[in-house]
């Protein structure tokens, strides 16, 4: 009974914010397209900005715990004054570290850049593209849907057990209806991996046109 309860609780909640969630939902297709569209002017910016904050956070934090050792005495503060030199000292080093592997990898970082930027000028002049997450999606729904309402059908053959105590019954399988439904399970696996190749060979097929 409690379950149920909370099921038709959390029905009357989707009905009562239906509008809230299609807003939120249009609002995120709006944002995503309005991102991709912009990517290809702020990849590099946003990258390489991100990338000096991260590094300036570092030394800024070195720089902070040695001030606040200042504060402690090394005799009678000694831990404070020891956690307050070691935090010195690790962020530096990260900070040495963060900053060697952004000049050993700026070549790396400069190609993934330009990459992301290609992307999104493909995206921007193939916009279609954007919903076909949406299309693989919804015909996922679907085809569940079907595999779930099937997969009771064949839970179903065997033989049906009531107990009293139980709300659902029980229902012993034989060892040929266990096998038709792990390989009606692999079905469902199979069925959700074509989809998601079927997407990238849309896509790569667009990319060469």
């Amino acid at each position: 009974m409690e379950s149920n309860s909370a099921f038709a609780s959390s029905v009357n909640d989707i009905q009562t914010c239906w509008k809230v969630i299609a807003g939120m939902a249009a609002g995120t297709i709006l944002i995503a397209l309005l991102y991709v569209f912009l990517l290809k002017w702020i990849v590099k910016p946003v990258l390489y900005v991100s990338m000096v904050i991260i590094l300036a956070m570092f030394i800024l934090f070195g720089a902070w715990s040695f001030m606040k050792r200042s504060e402690y005495d090394a005799v009678t503060q000694k831990k404070n004054y020891d956690y307050a030199t070691a935090g010195a000292g690790i962020a530096w080093g990260l900070a040495f570290l963060y900053a060697c592997f952004m000049c050993c990898c700026w070549n790396n970082i400069s190609l993934g850049a330009s990459i992301m930027e290609a992307a999104s000028a493909f995206v921007t002049s193939n916009i279609r593209i954007l919903f076909l997450p949406i299309i693989a999606y919804i015909v996922s729904l679907v085809f569940f849907a079907y595999w779930a309402v099937t997969a009771v059908y064949l839970y179903g053959i065997g033989e049906v057990k009531y107990n009293a105590l139980l709300p659902i019954a029980t229902v012993t399988n034989n060892k040929n209806t266990t096998y038709l439904a792990w390989y009606f399970l692999f079905g469902l696996l199979w069925v959700v991996a074509f989809l998601i190749c079927l997407q990238q060979f849309i896509k790569i097929g667009r990319a060469h046109v």
